[in-house]
This record gives C-alpha cells, structure tokens and sequence, in this order.
C-alpha cells in the first residue's frame, strides 16, 4: 500500500514538473488548470482506500504527509520560474489626481512584453483615459474608461485595436488609488491589478499637470539580477510602463521614471522601447 501511494506523490511531482516547464509559453492560469485536472485523474486510479479511507474518510497521517508534499510541488508548478518571495511589497501611489490624470492622453515610451503586447507591437502606443460614463457588472464605484492604441509590425502599421475595444479601469476602494483593468463586460473578479506606482509633474504648485507616470500591473514577484518585476506571460499580474504626456517623451521624464523605478526596487531590463517617431495614430483616441 504505501508503495502505491509512493508511486501516486512520484507521479504527481513528475505532472508539477512538466507543468512548470510550460508556464513560461502559456499562461500561469492554463498550468494550474492542467495540473488541478492531470492531478484528479491520478488520485482516483489509486485504490479506494487510499482515495477514502474505510473507516473515517480521511487519510492516514502518513499518507496525508505524502499529500503534503505533493501540494508543495503544486505549489511549485503554478509559480513561474523565477518567482521569488524576497521582491520587495509596492504598492500604489498615495494620492493621485484622476481628473488630471484623464485630462490628456499618455504615451508609452517603454514597456515590458505581456501575453496580449508582444515585442511587435512596440508602435505608436498610447492610452487615453475617459470619463464617459461606463459600467461593469455588480459594481457601483468609480469606473474610467480606458482606450488603447498600438501598430503592429512598424510606425503606422495595422491598428493592433482596429475593433477599439474599450477597456474599464474600476476603483474599487474609495481610499486607495488602486485600479482594476480589464474589459467592460467582466466584473472585478477577473480584473487585473494596474497601479499608478509614480508619477512626475511640471512644478507648478498650485494646479500641477502630470508629465509622466508609470504604472505596474501590481506588485513586482519575478527576481532577476538586478531587482524585480511583474510577469511578463501571463495577463493579469502583469505589465510595466513608463507613460509621458508628449509623444515623443523627454529624455529627463524618461529617467525620472526609470530612476523611480529603480527606487522601488524593480530591475530595468525588461524594459524595451517605444518608437513614436513619425507616428500618425490613424484611429487612435486622441485628447
């Protein structure tokens, strides 16, 4: 008996294994899937007293240990790799003007690689922020839309949001500028986190006008060398931008964005460039 169940935790860590293997080419949430099914199928070819013991429906303690340890390697298949526990806890900036932040559109200048912004679609993005109204199911807080726009391929290449597909930005708590992204339809259960982390103004002290912003989708987990950041295969828990209100941004907004980040502890290297340069944003949403 005990060899068999032996056996069930050795297959189980051989499925977290393989698992882990695709996290990097799909998403993490495909993994869990794949593992969570995978891993049903092997428990009930176990035999039924492993499965349920006779006489209290629970696993002998030295089984249940076994199962202990083939939770740990589920835990280790859902991470991707490189995910570490020691990146450091960001959170979203303390106070942030929304109707400033709406007022005019933003320009990515860099930004990293997520499963929906491949390397190839590095042209022309820029995001306009709305205050028509928009709503979302089962929420009634403040909701911004939010209008994306990139070419594909090269400067004024195809629309990579030819359909303009609006997103909804959502503010579920009035007492944190902490935002949720994700398309209008779906409630904020399946949003994803996107956070005004820093942000630089003109000086002014009386009405100051944001000059550039950067914006993380939550707080980094991925360890690299030189710091941390968010993922960069997945959706939701991911993205890293550096925004400026001019299309082709100044080079001390840009560094002051980046030293920002840098000051948070995030790593800069998968950080890749924007080219604006000669950009027309045929069917973009300009303000």
């Amino acid at each position: 008996m005990v060899g068999e169940v032996v056996s069930y935790v050795q297959s189980l860590a051989r499925l977290a294994a393989r698992t882990c293997t695709h996290t990097h080419a799909r998403s993490v949430r495909n993994a869990q899937t794949e593992f969570a099914s995978e891993s049903r199928k092997l428990f009930h070819r176990q035999p039924a007293d492993v499965q349920h013991h006779e006489t209290v429906h629970t696993m002998p303690s030295s089984y249940a240990t076994m199962a202990l340890t083939a939770s740990a390697a589920l835990a280790v298949a859902v991470l991707p790799i490189g995910v570490s526990a020691e990146c450091p806890t960001v959170k979203p900036v303390d106070k942030l003007d929304f109707s400033e932040w709406v007022r005019k559109t933003w320009f990515i200048q860099q930004q990293q690689i997520t499963e929906y912004q491949p390397l190839e679609d590095n042209y022309c993005v820029l995001a306009t922020y709305g205050d028509e109204e928009k709503h979302v199911p089962a929420f009634d807080g403040t909701v911004i839309a939010v209008h994306n726009y990139a070419n594909q391929g090269e400067v004024n290449g195809p629309n990579e949001n030819a359909k303009n597909q609006t997103l909804c930005a959502r503010r579920p708590h009035n007492d944190s500028t902490a935002l949720l992204v994700a398309p209008c339809f779906l409630p904020n259960a399946f949003a994803g986190d996107y956070w005004v982390v820093a942000v630089g103004d003109d000086g002014n002290t009386t009405a100051p006008k944001y000059t550039w912003a950067v914006v993380s989708g939550g707080s980094p987990t991925v360890q690299y060398d030189d710091g941390c950041t968010t993922k960069t295969t997945s959706i939701n828990e991911s993205g890293l931008w550096i925004f400026t209100r001019d299309s082709v941004g100044k080079p001390e907004d840009v560094a002051a964005a980046r030293e920002a980040l840098k000051g948070l502890g995030y790593t800069l290297s998968q950080l890749h460039n924007i080219t604006h340069e000669g950009c027309k944003y045929d069917g973009a949403k300009l303000k």
